[in-house]
């Protein structure tokens, strides 16, 4: 029994130490500055720091090597995101009362729900506006996609949104259909008051596939400004976005929201990516193999290898 426990203890103690080796391993990437270059299609995401194969670590049970061999290709891959060209030249693809009333009143419910069970699902991004300093309100997230909420929550929502954002892409960019782990990066619902906005209009989501938003609140009802923009070749381009209304574009493509004047501007976005679909709060880029989910998608890559 004492032999055996030994056994066991060692090896928890081992599974640990690779855990551990493996997340100091990933390569961070810059998230949305202006001006840094995206990985792209044709620069493959190298795991830095990391051995080539698992032969120079010492992992005796087979198991263990395979889990480890499988995670190093997966993080081989290509994010498959687009060129910073290209994703600039892409159209907007837009989609006229995607979700009914019942359907919004549901999300803000949840993130509501979210907010008050998990308060660290809640971020302020006031720093963000022109004259906001975190902490203003000025604009608040609440990540409901934290513990799987919107998927086990509300799955028929969850089940749409995913087959909208294949369409779309089918429809418009084709990033997707050669892939076999596009997911849920991150689900946010998004409250701006006055004087928020998303002042850059270089901003983009680093690391993410598509990008989608959805407008939860009445632009004439509900606020003033905080109009969605783009910006294209001709300069900055404000689309048409009311309630209801998806818009899914390339996440590399430039985007920004006018300040709000009056009122509260609420919106839903959910950004995919070539990754795990993660039940921790935010967007971290560490979470692409790591988070949950990873097991599943080292067993996938290990059954069609």
């Amino acid at each position: 029994h004492k032999f055996r426990s030994g056994l066991l203890m060692a090896r928890s103690l081992v599974t640990s130490a690779l855990r551990f080796l493996l997340a100091s391993s990933i390569h961070l990437t810059s998230h949305g500055i202006a001006g840094f270059r995206p990985l792209t299609r044709t620069s493959p995401r190298v795991l830095k720091g990391a051995p080539r194969s698992s032969a120079s670590l010492c992992m005796c049970d087979p198991s263990m090597r395979a889990e480890y061999e499988s995670y190093v290709a997966l993080q081989n891959q290509e994010q498959n995101t687009m060129t910073e060209d290209d994703a600039q030249a892409a159209e907007v693809h837009r989609v006229e009362n995607f979700l009914s009333n019942s359907e919004i009143d549901d999300l803000k419910e949840l993130a509501h729900i979210a907010a008050a069970e998990m308060p660290w699902t809640v971020s302020d991004r006031s720093s963000w506006s022109r004259h906001g300093r975190d902490g203003d309100g000025l604009w608040e997230v609440t990540f409901v996609h934290t513990q799987h909420y919107l998927q086990e929550r509300l799955p028929l929502l969850a089940s749409k949104i995913y087959n909208a954002m294949h369409a779309a892409d089918e429809a418009a960019w084709r990033l997707t259909p050669h892939l076999g782990h596009v997911n849920i990066r991150c689900a946010e619902v998004h409250t701006m008051r006055e004087g928020g906005g998303l002042h850059d209009p270089e901003h983009y989501d680093h690391g993410s596939l598509i990008t989608m938003d959805i407008m939860l609140a009445d632009g004439e009802e509900d606020f003033d400004g905080g109009r969605f923009q783009t910006l294209d070749a001709g300069g900055l381009r404000t689309h048409r976005f009311e309630k209801g209304t998806a818009l899914f574009f390339p996440s590399h493509k430039y985007h920004s929201v006018q300040p709000v004047t009056r009122g509260i501007r609420n919106v839903f976005v959910v950004e995919f990516w070539h990754g795990a679909e993660v039940k921790l709060s935010g967007r971290d880029e560490r979470n692409r193999w790591l988070g949950d989910g990873f097991a599943d998608s080292v067993a996938s890559a290990a059954a069609t290898a």
